[in-house]
């Protein structure tokens, strides 16, 4: 047994046996322990509120619900880093249309393509036909006419 600890014993086995000769209960049981230095931090109570040092407001590119919130509150981010994912369903519906427009226009592009292709064969054998008077003038502005009207539309795709 430590000396420290011998030594609060003996003063408490006087107590004890007072409080029995004068036929009272005996006095309630006190826990002793090793005196200990501890680093403690102080408290203060106040009252009031907090307010950050630094705010920051945040704008998304697209609109839309957040499914997720990746940082907590009043954690530290960097430049860069993930905040929050937002629902990608409307832009990918978004895509889809716009791929969908692009493949059109491109379905376009080659038929206006081909329909000129045929209309300069036209337009040639018009030509040809009509340095041995076999067409009419009219028909020949016709062609013509047809020829510059598809190379317009396929300038104007």
């Amino acid at each position: 047994m430590s000396p420290a600890l011998s030594g609060v014993l003996g003063l408490l086995v006087p107590i004890l046996s007072a409080a029995d000769a004068r036929g009272q209960a005996p006095p309630a049981a006190v826990y002793v322990d090793v005196v200990r230095a501890e680093a403690v931090q102080p408290r203060e109570r106040v009252i009031g509120s907090l307010r950050a040092a630094a705010t920051a407001t945040l704008a998304a590119l697209e609109e839309g619900p957040l499914v997720e919130l990746t940082v907590k509150e009043a954690a530290a981010v960097a430049e860069g880093d993930l905040l929050a994912r937002t629902d990608t369903r409307r832009l990918l519906q978004q895509q889809r249309e716009q791929e969908a427009r692009i493949a059109e226009a491109r379905a376009t592009l080659a038929s206006r393509r081909a329909e000129l292709a045929n209309l300069r064969r036209d337009l040639e054998a018009l030509e040809a036909a009509a340095r041995e008077n076999a067409v009419s003038q009219r028909d020949l502005r016709n062609a013509r006419t047809a020829v510059e009207t598809g190379e317009a539309g396929l300038r104007a795709t």
